[in-house]
């Protein structure tokens, strides 16, 4: 049997250790619950996300998470190539940074939303944290159905993702369009 202080839990630096490991129990219970969701499905039934970002470890990182959960990713480096992709292929949902080549990302969802009402956009924020807030909120207005904050947490991104292709698309069109 172990003893524990009287003091376990008050101390500054035994509460940030305490804090720490509940996030990562947290994050990795959210992203076991992931996997389960879209791993089993028939490939004809797995839900389509295209990947739209500049930064390509990010991209291979993020292709390889929702791959891993049963997802097909599609993958873009800029912004004219998404659009290329948009008017070959149907996607479920188009998860774009905003800071992109020959064009960005408020552009995509710009042109995105002119031409087609149907993918759910995940904007992600890849500039400095001051900025950020400003290009999220320009994402929101031009339609974006989630955000994601500079620096981005893969865990909160899953669940996001997960959450908007679960059927909740109704109450999205309901609070942004």
């Amino acid at each position: 049997m172990s003893w524990v202080s009287p003091a376990h839990g008050k101390s500054p630096a035994c509460k940030a250790r305490i804090s720490a490991r509940s996030r990562s129990r947290r994050s990795f219970t959210a992203s076991r619950k992931l996997r389960l969701v879209c791993a089993d499905l028939p490939s004809e039934h797995r839900p389509s996300i295209l990947l739209a970002y500049r930064g390509k470890a990010v991209r291979q990182s993020l292709t390889a998470m929702l791959l891993r959960l049963g997802y097909e990713v599609t993958l873009c480096d800029d912004g004219r190539a998404a659009v290329q992709q948009l008017a070959a292929a149907h996607f479920d949902l188009v998860i774009t940074g905003i800071v992109m080549p020959n064009m960005d990302g408020l552009e995509l969802m710009r042109t995105l939303r002119s031409r087609h009402s149907r993918p759910l956009i995940l904007a992600v924020a890849d500039d400095s944290e001051k900025m950020s807030q400003i290009y999220l909120r320009m994402a929101t207005l031009l339609g974006a159905a989630s955000t994601q904050p500079y620096p981005v947490d893969p865990a909160a991104l899953l669940a996001d993702v997960q959450w908007l292709l679960r059927g909740r698309k109704d109450v999205i069109k309901e609070v942004v369009w």
